[in-house]
């Protein structure tokens, strides 16, 4: 009988899964994911060389492992061309990867519609990757989805495509005014930035900014019918070839994604993924009957990427420290992780519904610290509510998970378990009796609070940075595979079909005038305005630890919002003294001060197309800087929200010169004239009408963003043309050429 093993992720994802399964691919004939798309992402080092897969699983880089894409999967195939173009650059031969016929195809207009319906939420909203991923899981749920297998049937295409395009593009223009020129740009820059895709990014261009049906649905099925021939050589019924596999006695590795707490039924719903990130979704998502052992992959600490409650989070110094040396950072978005010690609460919710076999990883991130962490129950401080059955009410000890978020919003830390640390360097260590006493500690209070057992302790990111606890893994080891290198080709490899998939040059783009853009930031470059509701939600979580009361829900918060009080009497409105409160300073001015000494640590991330615009002018030899009225804080929030290096962040010289004075662009212009470059040259982007008042006055030209609160007219009602405002600055890129 064949062994099939699962490796899940047990918490918020990023978990470090595709490391595991990467290391552990040695021992299995077959690799297979189930669920999910490319809104996942594995990070996996082999040698010095580092790879980031999003679709193909981990395990592509061993070989003689067959990797499987699941008939559970949604899977974007321009991504996935993308990916396979990527690693044959880098010497590997894709001749074992296997694609469901039966999966779901994300296409352009999935990306599209799921972007803009989370930007349509305003600040509630769930932290989508924007990948499409939800709309094809829906599009899967009404009965007129798109699978892999009718990407070579011409006509079927036609249907289903003529379908979609009809009802999408209608909700589009339902949604957003009749915002053609926006819909169409939404759609270019949905096409993945690789020369390979040009001959269609070109073709929509020509298309121009009103939204053709017709011309549309022809430009999605030439696309989506020419893909399917390129990747035709992969499609396979996987279900078939798994038995084959079981019945010849073959291994076999699941390779989840994401992790329980986003799983559609057993995770924080509503902040959650559009499918089943648990052990049930492996099986559905490859028709397994039975799997024998399922191993979830859980931080030795906590993280979150995006919205969502998330009890055992670190607002202080602490947090920031577990980020840096983590490396927090999505794989897939960028986006800077949330940080948070060990929550046992959270794991034995994931050993009820995944299984008690877990594994830890980045046991070494916390080397160093003094003392470490670990809640073993939460304090709920919300209304009166009814969950499953069960009474809620503020102040009741929470043992059990509660898998919702609107409860979860409410909780906080109740007890902490505190175990001191270790200062050895425990990265080059081999075996469990290694570690330092304190570490070997803490594991197995993990083990006695999370009612779990551990089984491999990840101690590094390269592949070989792992520790087996003793008789914890017991697969046989297959010598022949345990010794195989990596195969690298020195010929390259074109993927097969009627055209060949291979490397070009990016076209230079048509030379611009325009030498150098200065940009705002705050709302123009950095989303600044959604996060301060989620922020304020936050520091009365905070102060709530030290002092219990009634938190506010986002509708109260909004409603007092709405009223234009001061900001002071906002908090007064918000945090009147509870019952038996002693401190002499009101409740809200505590919460107040809280909240300006934490402002800077807001997570903040980029505007919609901001890094992706930056990127751009940037390859093409476009000087960008930033004027700003304080260069600290700006750095500190660009670096939160993903941005490289700028060539200058300047600040006005004296207090008078701010906005709306054109004073304020005096240090950026000077830079610029050393370099040559003249005001002509120069053109100003911002998202608030001092900044075009200011450029207007520096005799620069000025491009409005609406990713603020001003609107078109605005702009339009001081002289700026309405054709030099965008929606976002992804629209920048045609104003400047």
């Amino acid at each position: 009988m064949a062994n099939i093993f699962a490796i899940l992720g047990g918490q918020w994802g990023d978990e470090g899964k595709g490391k595991f399964v990467d290391w552990a691919a040695k021992y299995f004939d077959v690799s297979a994911r189930a669920t999910g798309g490319n809104n996942a992402g594995h990070t996996v080092y082999v040698g010095e060389e580092k790879h980031i897969f999003h679709l193909i699983p981990s395990a592509i880089t061993w070989k003689n492992v067959n990797c499987l894409l699941g008939n559970g999967m949604v899977i974007d195939p321009l991504v996935l061309l993308k990916e396979i173009h990527t690693l044959e650059q880098k010497g590997y031969t894709i001749d074992n990867l296997y694609i469901s016929g039966r999966a779901h195809v994300i296409l352009l207009y999935n990306k599209v519609l799921d972007k803009y319906k989370e930007k349509s939420k305003g600040k509630k909203k769930v932290g989508t990757t924007g990948r499409g991923i939800g709309p094809t899981y829906a599009d899967k749920a009404y009965y007129t989805g798109i699978r892999i297998n009718d990407l070579l049937d011409k006509e079927l295409l036609q249907r289903k495509v003529s379908l979609h395009v009809w009802e999408k593009f209608g909700a589009f223009k339902k949604l957003h005014e009749d915002d053609d020129e926006m819909i169409m740009e939404s759609l270019r820059q949905s096409l993945p930035e690789d020369s390979f895709f040009d001959r269609w990014r070109e073709k929509l261009i020509l298309l121009g900014n009103d939204v053709d049906l017709n011309q549309l649905t022809e430009l999605f099925i030439d696309i989506y019918y020419n893909v399917g021939k390129l990747l035709k050589k992969y499609f396979v019924d996987t279900r078939l070839m798994l038995e084959q596999n079981i019945r010849e006695g073959k291994s076999i590795l699941l390779e989840g994604a994401q992790g329980l707490l986003l799983d559609v039924d057993h995770g924080t719903y509503p902040f959650v993924t559009s499918s089943n990130a648990s052990l049930g979704g492996l099986k559905t998502g490859l028709g397994l009957p039975n799997i024998d052992l399922t191993f979830s992959v859980i931080k030795a600490y906590t993280t979150r990427v995006g919205e969502g409650p998330f009890p055992t989070e670190l607002f202080d110094e602490m947090g920031d420290y577990l980020r840096e040396k983590g490396g927090e950072f999505g794989s897939t978005t960028g986006r800077p992780r949330r940080c948070g010690w060990h929550d046992a609460v959270l794991t034995r919710h994931t050993a009820l519904i995944n299984g008690p076999k877990i594994v830890i990883s980045k046991l070494d991130v916390l080397t160093g610290l003094e003392n470490i962490k670990i809640c073993n129950s939460y304090k709920y401080l919300g209304p009166k509510k009814v969950f499953n059955g069960e009474i809620y009410f503020s102040g009741k000890i929470i043992k059990d998970f509660p898998a919702d978020g609107f409860l979860l919003e409410h909780c906080v830390p109740h007890e902490w378990v505190e175990m001191p640390g270790w200062d050895e360097d425990i990265t080059r260590m081999k075996d469990y009796s290694d570690l330092p006493v304190n570490a070997q500690n803490y594991l197995n209070k993990i083990e006695e609070l999370g009612n779990v057992e551990i089984s491999l302790v990840s101690i590094g990111p390269e592949r070989e940075q792992m520790i087996v606890m003793p008789g914890r893994w017991n697969l046989e080891v297959k010598q022949e595979k345990f010794a195989v290198e990596n195969e690298v080709v020195t010929e390259p490899v074109v993927v097969a079909g009627e055209e060949t998939f291979v490397a070009e040059e990016l076209e230079t783009e048509e030379a611009s005038e325009i030498k150098a853009i200065i940009y705002d930031m705050d709302n123009t470059l950095v989303d600044t305005n959604g996060f301060v509701l989620d922020h304020l939600r936050r520091t009365a979580m905070k102060v709530c630890q030290e002092t219990p009361f009634m938190i506010p829900t986002d509708e109260e918060i909004k409603f007092v919002q709405k009223r234009n009080l001061a900001f002071e009497d906002i908090f007064v409105s918000l945090f009147p003294d509870p019952g038996g409160y002693l401190r002499d300073e009101p409740l809200s001015s505590v919460i107040l001060t809280r909240y300006r000494e934490d402002a800077q640590e807001i997570p903040y991330v980029s505007t919609l197309g901001g890094i992706e615009i930056v990127n751009e002018m940037s390859f093409l030899g476009i000087v960008q800087g930033i004027v700003t009225n304080r260069v600290k804080m700006a750095r500190h929030r660009l670096d939160q929200a993903g941005y490289g290096e700028f060539a200058f962040i300047v600040q006005p010289e004296e207090k008078e010169h701010r906005k709306p004075s054109p004073l304020c662009l005096n240090p950026a212009l000077d830079y610029l004239q050393e370099k040559g470059i003249s005001t002509k040259e120069i053109i100003s982007v911002g998202d608030h009408p001092d900044d075009y008042l200011a450029a207007q006055g520096a005799g620069v030209k000025f491009i409005a963003v609406l990713t603020g609160e001003s609107r078109k007219e605005d702009f339009v009602e001081l002289g700026l043309d309405e054709s030099m405002v965008v929606n976002n600055l992804g629209e920048l890129k045609e104003k400047i050429k």
